[in-house]
């Protein structure tokens, strides 16, 4: 689609991404997609992640995101059209950053689901969160990212949002295995994208390909790849040093 679509786009008009994901076959960043298009378009790029629950945003509730660009400009045009009194746009300069943590985010999301379905105390789940945010963080400044961004909305606050949530599929997705079900079982039930799943072959490779120690997304990993989860208590307990 932005192949097709950028022989319409003029040097004026601003680009802003807004997915959360990454190229599973090139492993390239969106934003960094769009740029390889057309490199006179770079300035005119902006990507937004964090803490935005669809509906909770649709119904007006105050919330807080991430906006980056390699344009100071270009920001704050953005944040001129699309901010209001219940959406704040925060400006920080890690394009890379704030899309691997809305990226990833899906992966730990699952294994805090997981946590859930094992009736795992919040002592644990907080454990297994900074655990999410070491490896995330990592990766990030492999990739040229900036180390602070972890600790940004779309980074903490992206991850805590999805990971506790109830209403967050892929968190909802891990409870179910914890609970039994097999993976086609727990897609069913949850009968929605399960972005995690997909996530965390990407993470593994762009971890493998960065030598970024990555532990807790291989044990995600194993548990999607296969019909029956092997995550079990004690190899979440042994993630923690």
């Amino acid at each position: 689609m932005v192949e097709k679509s950028g022989k319409y786009i003029n040097k004026e008009q601003k680009l802003v991404n807004f997915t959360k994901g990454i190229d599973s076959d090139s492993l390239q960043l969106t934003t960094k997609i769009i740029s390889n298009l057309d490199a006179s378009k770079k300035e005119n790029i902006a990507t937004i992640a964090g803490p935005a629950i669809a509906n909770q945003l649709s119904q007006g509730q105050f919330t807080a995101m991430n906006i980056a660009s390699n344009s100071q400009r270009t920001i704050s045009q953005v944040e001129k059209v699309l901010e209001n009194d219940y959406l704040r746009l925060s400006a920080v300069r890690d394009m890379i950053g704030i899309q691997l943590g809305s990226a990833f985010k899906n992966v730990y999301a699952i294994a805090l689901g997981v946590a859930d379905g094992f009736d795992l105390p919040l002592n644990t789940k907080s454990a297994l969160l900074t655990i999410a945010l070491k490896e995330i963080s990592e990766l990030s400044v492999a990739m040229g990212g900036r180390k602070e961004t972890v600790y940004s909305l779309a980074g903490v606050g992206d991850l805590v949002g999805t990971a506790l949530a109830k209403s967050s599929r892929n968190r909802t997705f891990g409870e179910y295995l914890a609970q039994g079900y097999s993976l086609s079982e727990a897609k069913q039930k949850v009968n929605q994208t399960i972005e995690g799943i997909e996530a965390v072959k990407v993470l593994s490779q762009l971890a493998e390909k960065n030598e970024v120690k990555h532990d807790f997304a291989k044990l995600i990993y194993s548990c999607v790849q296969q019909e029956k989860c092997v995550i079990n208590k004690r190899k979440l307990f042994s993630l923690i040093e």
